[in-house]
């Protein structure tokens, strides 16, 4: 980030609203389901210009494309790696972002059972080594952005990548022996990412929740990791 000593610059986290006609096209895309990619394309192109445009003029001095082009941001990655398989969810997360809400508040949970976190109707498994498949869409992320920035007087701008704590949070380990080479795993998929941001003249934001999350996750213990040599 750039510094000024003549007043305060002003950045955001990262997402922003998506358009609900792109979002559809979105959600199809990485569920499988039909969809038009040239439509999809460039609309997608549109709305980044538009997003870019929309907080220049909001003054923010660093932007970014309002990760339009993804899902969500917790498990966007799942659609640009290969190496696991989707199995029916037995339930919840295993790490559940309300588990220590639960235990603090079980009385609030058992009488509001709609706040109860409701699992996916799959989950993924790592049955065979990780390797990071999401080269195009990553290409046609700093392309829209940087066709974006042409337009616009900002003075820097970002794409944000997830984390590795984050995607080890919902991606579960049936191939690697150890936690250790289990995250080492995820960070050369995610490196891959992070460097064609990097190369493309970009700021990397790696979103890193993983110790506040962690503290949610995790209510029966005070550290923020799991016993080391436990399997994930």
């Amino acid at each position: 980030m750039l510094y000024s000593t003549d007043r305060i610059m002003t950045t955001h986290a990262g997402s922003l609203p998506r358009p609900a006609d792109l979002r559809d096209m979105v959600v199809a895309k990485a569920n499988g389901e039909a969809y038009d990619a040239a439509v999809l394309a460039a609309r997608l192109k549109a709305a980044v210009t538009g997003v870019v445009r929309r907080q220049a003029e909001c003054g923010i001095d660093c932007v970014n494309d309002g990760e339009l082009s993804k899902t969500n941001f917790t498990d966007y990655i799942r659609w640009r790696m290969a190496g696991y398989v989707e199995r029916p969810s037995p339930g919840p997360r295993r790490l559940s972002i309300t588990a220590r809400d639960k235990t603090k508040f079980a009385d609030y949970f058992a009488a509001h059972p709609r706040a109860r976190p409701v699992g996916p109707p799959t989950m993924p498994v790592v049955v065979e080594p990780l390797r990071y498949t999401g080269q195009s869409e990553i290409a046609a992320d700093i392309a829209n952005f940087k066709a974006a920035l042409g337009g616009v007087n900002v003075a820097e701008a970002f794409l944000p990548a997830n984390s590795l704590g984050t995607i080890e949070h919902w991606l579960l380990n049936e191939c690697y022996k150890t936690d250790e080479e289990f995250l080492f795993a995820i960070a050369e998929v995610m490196r891959e990412e992070y460097r064609a941001i990097v190369d493309a003249g970009l700021l990397l934001q790696i979103d890193d929740p993983d110790l506040p999350d962690g503290w949610n996750c995790l209510p029966a213990n005070t550290a923020t990791t799991p016993p080391s040599g436990s399997r994930r």
